[in-house]
């Protein structure tokens, strides 16, 4: 038996998301429906997604590229049966 993945968004990441150029947008649902096929460990075998855990404040959540300026911030909750992906944010990174 495979666990389940489900994507929750926060309310910030749907307003951010509305916000988001189309071509963005695109990006983020084929980096959706990677980690709902294949879970988010996937996302190692594709270096683009620069895919990293956090430090600080925000240590319990990891960073994926959509591209080189937009990221998105998430967590990672193994339950029983299901794994759940918390969207905290879709942000600009600003350098």
């Amino acid at each position: 038996m495979t666990k389940d993945t489900i994507i929750v968004e926060s309310k910030t990441s749907l307003k951010q998301i509305k916000r988001m150029p189309n071509y963005l947008i695109k990006k983020y649902q084929i980096w959706c429906n990677l980690l709902v096929e294949h879970g988010h460990s996937i996302l190692l075998d594709f270096p683009g997604y620069h895919d990293e855990k956090l430090q600080g404040e925000l240590a319990d959540y990891r960073s994926s590229r959509l591209n080189k300026q937009w990221r998105v911030i998430y967590s990672v909750d193994q339950e029983s049966k299901v794994t759940v992906i918390n969207i905290l944010k879709i942000t600009p990174h600003k350098y």
